[in-house]
């Protein structure tokens, strides 16, 4: 007996560690396992289900009227309970689905000029996004881009900050986005180009037409999903 419940102890504490390290968990599986945010995320809220599920069957099989549960009826039960503790890490509104985005045009030529033509269009697809050192939505941008480039996103970043080259370097050590081409622009070219709303960010094509353009923290996880399935070219 006192093997079951330490068992169905270690289970329930499990349950609790999946969403309480689900950020961790979510971008380990999508660097070392490539699965993907959208299925990952739902993956990690499904397993808490499957963990309990285990931990019911050596709690029931202590007391014999409960032993013979069938697994499907212990899963059932499990079900709510399992899916009800894994939102301690939340679902928000904007998490999946197609995100709508602005038809905003980056003035490329004034880019260029500002970067003194060290910033140029691509072979192929490039983000371009416009942060700001101090916003928290820019950060957490910025983190899940270098994500996505470790788990082997083909489209290259490009970054626009208005700010000295000390503060963005920071910016991106923080951040994950060592991996970034970054520069340091006038703020109003920044402004130009960003609109208000930061992070603003840009898909271009490699002749610097705007494909998507998203603000704020529009860029979910379904829109991470096809970045990462976007060929460089």
């Amino acid at each position: 007996m006192l093997y079951r419940l330490i068992t169905f102890s270690i289970s329930l504490a499990v349950c609790f560690l999946i969403p309480i390290y689900y950020d961790d968990l979510l971008e380990f599986m999508v660097i070392h396992f490539h699965s993907g945010w959208v299925f990952t995320t739902l993956f990690l809220r499904f397993l808490n289900v499957i963990v309990l599920t285990i931990g019911l069957r050596y709690l029931f099989s202590i007391w014999p009227k409960t032993a013979k549960f069938k697994l499907w009826l212990l899963f059932l039960i499990a079900l709510l309970p399992g899916l009800g503790i894994s939102f301690i890490a939340p679902v928000y509104q904007g998490d999946y689905g197609t995100t709508s985005y602005s038809e905003n045009k980056l003035d490329i030529e004034q880019l260029k000029s500002a970067t003194n033509n060290k910033f140029g269009l691509k072979e192929g697809y490039q983000i371009v996004a416009f942060f700001d050192v101090g916003c928290p939505h820019c950060k957490r941008l910025s983190h899940k881009f270098g994500v996505n480039l470790d788990a082997g996103q083909k489209v290259p970043v490009t970054s626009f900050f208005p700010a000295e080259k000390d503060a963005v370097d920071n910016f991106l050590h923080e951040n994950n986005g060592e991996s970034f081409t970054a520069f340091s622009i006038p703020d109003s070219v920044f402004i130009a180009n960003a609109g208000i709303s930061f992070p603003s960010t840009y898909l271009i094509d490699k002749e610097g037409k705007t494909v998507k353009h998203w603000i704020g923290d529009l860029v979910n996880y379904t829109a991470l999903d096809e970045l990462l399935g976007l060929e460089a070219n």
